[in-house]
């Protein structure tokens, strides 16, 4: 499917409407793209900050921290909104990037579009008000995962929650998001199954 086609689905499946002229002018603002597995779609040096629907495949939002080591706070996947909306709303410097775990297809909707209707719209902006707000709802179970620290739970998060991610991921894309090394992470999953099937 389309990318363009699959946010039209997307926003229908919730009972939204948007009328045929409306669509069409949407359809005029954005811009469909694709990127390959390991792309860069956003970098920090990035001036503007487009909206990203993902269509299609995985990306991740990742960091640097104080020691240089990169770490992954968060995934998008197929029917997500891929933002960096703090510093785009603020106009200030971005400190992420946003890489494809896998091959990916969306449609690039520019901040300032999107922010208009998200602010004043009626179709599309309640589409892009529920997105936001289901952003921060997962971005809150996220934190709370961080928090934790433990591997388990994390993991397990990422099963129910992510899928596709545990599915199609490299381990080690999995352990920058769990915060452990790949070593680690081998060594963790080879406990998990092995307990997994000890109770079958």
């Amino acid at each position: 499917m389309q990318p363009l086609n699959q946010m039209k689905f997307d926003i229908e499946s919730r009972g939204l409407k948007i009328s045929q002229h409306d669509w069409g002018s949407f359809g005029e603002i954005v811009n469909e793209v694709n990127y390959r597995k390991g792309e860069c779609i956003f970098d920090m040096d990035e001036t503007e900050s487009p909206m990203l629907f993902v269509a299609a495949g995985i990306a991740s939002a990742n960091m640097l921290s104080d020691t240089g080591r990169v770490f992954i706070y968060r995934f998008f996947e197929q029917g997500h909104l891929c933002t960096r909306i703090s510093s785009a709303w603020l106009n200030s410097g971005h400190d992420d990037t946003i890489e494809c775990v896998t091959d990916l297809s969306g449609v690039l909707i520019p901040f300032d579009y999107w922010k208009k209707e998200y602010l004043q719209g009626n179709g599309l902006g309640e589409y892009f008000r529920q997105k936001c707000l289901e952003a921060l709802l997962f971005a809150k179970d996220v934190i709370r995962i961080k928090t934790l620290s433990q591997t388990r739970v994390a993991y397990e998060f990422l099963a129910n929650e992510h899928k596709t991610v545990v599915q199609q991921a490299p381990q080690k894309t999995i352990a920058k998001f769990i915060g452990i090394t790949p070593e680690a992470m081998n060594r963790f999953l080879r406990g998990y199954r092995k307990l997994a099937n000890d109770k079958n």
